[in-house]
């Protein structure tokens, strides 16, 4: 006979599983398929969903959803620490999340590892488990699976986008360029589709910005590397179609760059220019 519980092998005429502890006394030795009812103390099939005395879930299915319901309760904390991580570039969060991450991880996958061995020992005999207790553990399946990827994904983005390094850049200025916009507000304002990377070579770390934008009169994808050396940070190099641009064409772009103007900008310029002409004549 096998704990209701944890799937665990238990004893003949065992009381307590020797696992987990669950109440598993047998009832005969006529009827080796059924468990006491946690509830009313009165036997129960191990197949059952629900007591046929008093209702109550069977502890095997109760244990499944709990089992279930962890895995979306892992999920949510993930995303939560990430989340607040991104907002606040607190590094705490991104660590807490991994630590749930992995958590959840471990414990689903031994969750599903021991009620294989249970359906597999079980099946065909008056042991078997339930079909509600089979749906429940596939539907964990299909979740545990897309979430994996998506977790991974989840936390390479975020690491990348939401870093520490990547915040500090953005939030810094140019004052070669501007004083008044920061590095973030102007990629932000000059590509269309931005995205925002670190990754680091040796002991270096770099901080990458890239998209598409009009450029020269020509429509373009560019890429600017700023390699970050302890507080400061440098424009290493920049891209315009994988072309590598030299130091006097790297400042004309960074120029251009820091020098666009928002709609509301330029009608402001517009007026601006329309009262000088008139206060002119």
């Amino acid at each position: 006979m096998f704990c209701a519980n944890c799937g665990s092998k238990v004893v003949k005429d065992a009381v307590f599983c020797g696992e987990c502890g669950t109440k598993v006394s047998l009832i005969a030795s006529t009827a080796p398929a059924e468990i006491i009812c946690t509830d009313c103390e009165k036997p129960i099939p191990e197949n059952g969903t629900l007591c046929p005395h008093c209702g109550t879930v069977n502890a095997a299915v109760k244990s499944d959803f709990k089992e279930l319901t962890g895995i979306f309760s892992g999920i949510i904390a993930i995303v939560t620490c990430l989340a607040i991580y991104a907002f606040s570039g607190t590094r705490g969060f991104f660590w807490t999340g991994l630590v749930f991450a992995v958590c959840t991880i471990v414990g689903y996958t031994w969750q599903l590892i021991n009620f294989r061995t249970l359906y597999v020992s079980t099946k065909g005999t008056p042991n078997a488990v339930s079909p509600l207790r089979i749906v429940l553990n596939v539907f964990g399946a299909i979740v545990f699976v897309i979430a994996i990827p998506l977790m991974i994904w989840g936390f390479f983005a975020v690491s990348n986008q939401f870093s520490p390094e990547v915040i500090s850049v953005r939030e810094s200025h140019l004052t070669q360029f501007s004083t008044d916009r920061t590095v973030g507000e102007a990629f932000d304002l000059f590509f269309d589709n931005v995205e925002w990377n670190r990754h680091r070579l040796g002991n270096s770390t770099f901080v990458e910005v890239s998209g598409m934008s009009d450029h020269n009169g020509e429509r373009v994808h560019a890429r600017v590397t700023f390699e970050l050396l302890g507080e400061i940070f440098t424009a290493s190099s920049v891209r315009i179609n994988g072309s590598l641009l030299n130091n006097f064409q790297v400042n004309q772009f960074l120029s251009d760059v820091f020098s666009r103007r928002t709609a509301q900008e330029q009608r402001m310029d517009e007026m601006n220019d329309l009262l000088r002409n008139l206060i002119r004549d």
